[in-house]
């Protein structure tokens, strides 16, 4: 079965990888756009910001926008209406339910060739049905259908006895194929319940997917929820049961369910409700940082309502239906409520307000304990940076979560424009710190895997401020680094480690370290690639070579099929033709903001330290051999190659570790905690070895 099947993606199409490979939305996103010869664009939402994604789309010609519906909407919510996107022809939704205010949307904004796409899919089967809406099509009724089977797919709606419903009845939906997984790893009960092979059929399996849907009489599927409780919040896929499990192991829980209510903006939201153990009184602060310990950060509610019993039905089961709605009203935190003292404090309280739905919000009050996530914390950034007209490192709330702390930055111009690379995430604590350089998100969700006794400062990328980089060498970053560490922690021993680049200007910093009589008690390497410029490659043919290679290539071939070689090798030198004038603009745009002294936009910050600071920086940069030992954690998509290079360079061992994800996924949940749980016993261990 051909990937991408329905969007026709082709070699010429440019497509958007918005979600996270560990999703069930990135992953097919990739196969699709890669097998069929189109390229993908990623682009990081919570780095990059979610007002700088329509410029984007614009700038680089994107043709095929594939996300989850809640980033569309919200996407949608920064439009003015004056964009014009004239090379994106196809919009593909998945992961969750569509609403015909989706339909609406697309309709207002996008252009009449622009055509909107609706699937079905799961892991288990790939895509199961698909449905496609033009500019005139209308939707009958209040549920906007999921479409029609794919090819190689047969839908069956299923009672609860296993025999087919009629038309317009609700039912499971029930997936029949010869192209279905073959199961789950290491599950064989689960895989025997869920998967059924039909003997007279060949290799034709069933496969139960536990949601809810009914066929019209043209054959035509509309989903109607989930039949358990294992539902999709931004892409994610939650089993109720196991948060509610990770509440009741609270001794403060007496009760709890879990379900998913819509926010005021129409969005999937967790809600825990929670009767108390008698003669407690706990706050939302409290069992978030429980929830903190226990669960990924995806896993744990937007709120929590307190209930002096759950409400039950006439055979004792728990009446959803009748659980409180909840409303707009400040949660019960740990902290008294401060109302804003000044007219900065008070503008970023009504953002805040209007983007978490809640009022009154305190000045004191943490952003993530009222249930910010980052998808509103990008929106959160966005808007400040528009009201205030200053541009703000995206990472700012994380590491200074109220508003009395966001209104000392902005109303200090100094400070804002001092912006330091060095971050205390944590100070508290009686260990040693760990300095983390570039963790990105990673760097606000360790110290609930470290614990609070761990000290911890983050280095983030110079630039995040628009500005321009002062030091563009791996070895004047390495030092400019240490300068910042040095002030918090003036002698060793020393505790280090990084991510990507992060990593080799850690490894850097360590050998400088070292050459200065310090001692580096740790060092911890996150998927750093290896600097490659001192190895031989095979890409570094002279234009003769090339040349002799394609004419062997050719001796052996027809007419026909010298033909068909010359003509892609021709379509190949044009692409990495425009790939190459696309990063010309790219670097010119950067060049022009900053002779007219403004900061880059933030669609353009990842671009220029990434593209332009940190890969001028590696070519050249040649690593010394180093006498200290380190680990490496690679992600299982990075050649193994790496670790030999690296385990080359330390004379005192490596000690490597693979973990699940890409690259870029391992920084966020549910890959984080592979690694960042071996952080912790790495880190835990070198830290004992130092106080004895």
């Amino acid at each position: 079965m051909r990937y991408g099947t329905g969007c026709n993606i082709h070699e010429e199409d440019r497509v958007t990888l918005l979600a996270s490979l560990c999703t069930g939305q990135g992953t097919p996103t990739t196969f699709s756009a890669l097998l069929n010869g189109a390229t993908l664009y990623p682009f990081n939402i919570k780095e990059q910001g979610m007002a700088g994604l329509g410029k984007w789309l614009m700038m680089e010609e994107i043709t095929v926008y594939i996300s989850a519906p809640t980033v569309f909407r919200h996407f949608v919510a920064t439009l003015t209406g004056e964009e014009r996107f004239p090379h994106l022809r196809m919009i593909r939704l998945g992961a969750e339910q569509i609403r015909t205010s989706d339909v609406d949307l697309y309709k207002r904004h996008f252009s009449p060739h622009c055509i909107f796409g609706i699937f079905l899919s799961s892991t288990e089967t790939g895509n199961i049905s698909q449905y496609f809406i033009h500019k005139d099509t209308e939707i009958p009724g209040k549920i906007v259908p999921v479409g029609y089977a794919v090819q190689d797919m047969q839908i069956l709606i299923l009672d609860e006895t296993g025999r087919e419903v009629g038309e317009n009845q609700p039912g499971e939906i029930v997936v029949r194929s010869r192209y279905l997984s073959p199961g789950y790893w290491r599950n064989s009960d689960l895989t025997r319940a869920a998967f059924i092979l039909d003997p007279a059929r060949g290799e034709t399996k069933t496969y139960r997917t536990g949601d809810l849907g009914r066929m019209r009489p043209d054959g035509c599927l509309e989903h109607l929820g989930r039949k358990d409780s294992r539902v999709k919040i931004r892409g994610f896929g939650i089993v109720l049961e196991e948060i509610e499990a990770a509440l009741r192991a609270n001794p403060v829980v007496r009760e709890t369910i879990v379900d998913v209510r819509k926010d005021e903006s129409q969005d999937d939201r967790l809600v825990a409700y929670i009767v108390p153990t008698s003669g407690q009184t706990p706050t939302v602060t409290e069992i978030r940082n429980y929830l903190r310990e226990k669960l990924p950060d995806y896993m744990i509610p937007s709120a929590f309502m307190f209930l002096d019993a759950l409400p039950l039905t006439g055979t004792g089961k728990v009446d959803r239906r009748a659980l409180p709605k909840g409303d707009e009203s400040r949660p019960a935190l740990d902290k008294a409520f401060v109302a804003p003292q000044d007219p900065i404090e008070l503008r970023l309280t009504k953002i805040w307000e209007k983007i978490l739905g809640i009022q009154p919000i305190g000045v004191k009050d943490n952003f993530f304990d009222l249930g910010g996530d980052s998808l509103r914390a990008v929106q959160v950034i966005t808007q400040i940076e528009r009201v205030f007209g200053k541009p703000i490192p995206l990472a700012i709330l994380f590491y200074w979560p109220t508003i009395a702390q966001l209104a000392s930055i902005l109303g200090e111009e100094k400070r804002l424009a001092s912006w330091s690379s060095l971050v205390p995430v944590q100070t508290g604590g009686s260990k040693l710190p760990f300095f983390w350089i570039h963790g990105d998100h990673s760097t606000a969700l360790l110290p609930y895997y470290l614990g609070p006794d761990q000290p911890l400062y983050g280095l983030e990328h110079q630039s995040e401020d628009g500005k321009p980089a002062r030091y563009k060498q791996v070895g004047t970053i390495a030092a400019y680094y240490l300068e910042k560490i040095r002030g918090v922690q003036p002698h060793g021993p020393y505790f280090l480690g990084g991510f990507s680049f992060g990593g080799i200007a850690a490894f850097e910093a360590a050998q400088q370290l070292t050459e200065q009589g310090e001692e580096v008690a740790f060092l911890f390497l996150l998927d750093s690639h290896f600097p490659w410029s001192d190895i031989p490659s095979s890409r570094n043919l002279s234009f003769l070579d090339e040349v002799h290679r394609h004419f062997r290539n050719i001796a052996s071939l027809g007419n026909q099929k010298t033909f068909n070689y010359v003509l892609e090798r021709v379509k190949c030198r044009i692409r990495i033709a425009l790939t190459g004038m696309r990063e010309f603009l790219k670097r010119t745009r950067c060049k022009v903001y900053f002779a007219m002294g403004h900061p880059l936009p933030p669609y353009l910050r990842e671009y220029y330290i990434f593209n332009v600071i940190y890969s001028q920086a590696l070519r050249n940069y040649t690593p010394k051999p180093y006498l200290g030992r380190a680990i490496y954690i690679r992600a299982e998509t990075r050649p193994s190659e790496c670790s030999f290079h690296w385990g080359k360079l330390m004379a005192g061992g490596l000690e490597v570790h693979e973990v699940p994800g890409n690259h870029l996924d391992i920084r966020l949940e549910p890959n984080l905690h592979f690694w960042a749980e071996k952080l912790k016993t790495c880190l835990s261990y070198a830290q004992s070895k130092v106080s004895n």
